[in-house]
């Protein structure tokens, strides 16, 4: 895949000394979550990265990783309004291409700039052209075009002086001298091998993620050039990164697919550490957009993002029905949803878990629970008995149910498989279910694959049919208030497959007036 790992002139190096750069773990390897796709699909457009680092007054670049050969930091230069100026490319210098000495691994020395820019010129015509022999990539351009990008190329001058050899980004060791303050920050086709299980190559976006975010300025971009090719895309954890939240103090803004076609049309020749992957970079590349934000325009821009739509129709629902929520007991969590809600605190009930609705003491338990919750709610004694009245009929059609894992409680997949089946008996076609974490091991701790399947809609499951992962809405309930939230928090979202309470002649008893 991805050249992160690769040297400069891999025909010059010389030994160095030093340890096994995989010996020295940042964050572990997590295991894939199964929805890949469906992160794949939700992936917003980003629409003006040309002229962010291209246009009339590009910006700074500091590139990391694919610059075995150098090619990309010359296509790049190709396409600036002001050419080289203001480009640093790195590589590493360590070269893990080739098996260590006992010295340590292999030293990178910095190619000569001419060979490096023939080495272009003929990937002009290679990468504008179309592969015949079943490999089906290229841009397929005309000869006229090819021969513009082969001038552009051609006019770039010398600028190898800014061209390092002295960063490890596996390491996080990124002199001091190299300013990356107020510049677009570009890691392209981050990679750690398979065969490392100590490390992973989500766990290296994060732990560079994490370096720069103490390094750039509040309005500074880091881009990270991925693949989608299904053979390397899951390695990235996208899910983990919850790109709809704040990440490390950056917000994600889209991802790009199309400069990336430009910068292989000036001549950019990807070299990959495991196998060669050119092609996969013609038509499944993507470059991840985010922006350094300030405490203010994080919550101002979040507060935006987290606006209620009318169009989703889960959002509708829950501001809308009653819902009626289980395990949750801190009243952060009602009260957030009770500001969202058009009915405020008269649509929001509070559930209680009862293995055995016919024991003998479920009628007593029953009162107690809704008095002392009532009470404690500080509920109008009217509230109190519509509410036991509620729960002594064990009827939810046409309600939103809501069952919020607190952090502190442990996962218990069978108890929440026999409350789906119990509620699922008390609900009708079309009524929506919640399960909700706020925990990653309460999430990991839901055995997830036997939950909601590949991740596509439609999933049967005790009853229901999984729906989405939803985070916008716990994160709408965070923002106002809720105690528990976090950037871990899920929400698993069901609707009612079957026939339920409706088969047994059960029907919602009607309010008073």
């Amino acid at each position: 895949m991805a050249a992160s790992l690769l040297a400069g002139d891999l025909q010059g190096n010389t030994p160095i000394k030093g340890k096994n750069i995989l010996q020295t773990v940042q964050t572990p390897y997590t295991p894939q979550t199964p929805y890949t796709q469906e992160i794949k699909k939700s992936i917003p457009l980003f629409h003006d990265l040309e002229g962010l680092v291209c246009g009339s007054d590009p910006r700074d670049v500091v590139l990391f990783g694919t610059q075995a050969n150098f090619s990309f930091s010359i296509a790049l230069a190709s396409l600036r309004a002001n050419g080289s100026q203001g480009i640093t490319a790195t590589c590493f210098k360590e070269d893990l291409t080739r098996k260590p000495t006992r010295g340590g691994y292999h030293a990178t020395t910095l190619p000569d700039f001419n060979k490096s820019k023939k080495e272009n010129l003929d990937w002009c015509i290679t990468n504008g052209s179309y592969s015949n022999d079943g490999t089906l990539w290229g841009l397929n351009l005309s000869n006229a075009k090819k021969l513009t990008n082969i001038k552009a190329a051609l006019d770039v001058s010398d600028f190898s002086r800014t061209w390092r050899n002295d960063v490890q980004a596996l390491l996080l060791e990124i002199p001091d001298d190299l300013m990356v303050a107020g510049k677009v920050v570009w890691f392209q086709c981050p990679w750690i091998p398979r065969s490392e299980k100590r490390y992973s190559t989500s766990g290296l976006i994060k732990d560079f993620m994490k370096a720069m975010e103490k390094r750039q300025q509040v309005g500074d971009y880091l881009l990270i050039g991925i693949t989608q090719h299904d053979d390397y895309f899951q390695e990235y954890n996208l899910e983990e990164m919850q790109l709809e939240q704040k990440i490390y103090g950056y917000r994600f803004q889209g991802a790009d697919t199309e400069l990336i076609k430009k910068i292989l049309g000036r001549g950019y020749k990807h070299e990959a550490y495991e196998k060669d992957i050119h092609g996969y970079i013609f038509n499944e590349h993507e470059t991840l957009v985010f922006k350094k934000m300030s405490s203010e325009e994080d919550f101002a821009d979040m507060m935006s993002s987290l606006a209620i739509n009318d169009d989703d129709s889960l959002l509708t629902r829950v501001t809308t029905k009653e819902v009626v929520v289980f395990k949750e007991e801190d009243r952060s969590f009602t009260a957030a949803l009770a500001e969202m809600h058009a009915e405020k605190l008269n649509a929001i009930k509070t559930g209680y878990l009862f293995e055995n609705p016919s024991d003998n003491h479920y009628i007593s338990m029953i009162l107690h629970q809704c008095i002392i919750n009532g009470e404690k709610a500080q509920l109008h004694p009217a509230e109190i008995v519509e509410n036991i009245e509620s729960h002594l009929q064990l009827v939810y059609i046409g309600k939103v149910v809501w069952y919020q894992l607190p952090p502190s409680c442990d996962v218990k997949v069978e108890q929440i498989k026999s409350f789906m089946s119990n509620i699922g008996k008390k609900q009708v076609t079309g009524d929506y279910l919640l399960i909700g974490t706020t925990t990653s091991s309460q999430f990991t701790a839901l055995k997830i694959g036997g939950m909601i399947g590949d991740g596509n809609e439609g999933h049967a499951y005790n009853g229901y049919k999984f729906i989405r992962i939803d985070v916008k809405l716990i994160n709408m309930l965070t923002a106002r208030g809720y105690k528990h939230g976090s950037t871990d928090a899920r929400v698993l979202v069901y609707e009612k497959a079957g026939r339920g309470a409706e088969r047994k002649g059960m029907t919602p008893k009607p309010k008073a007036k």
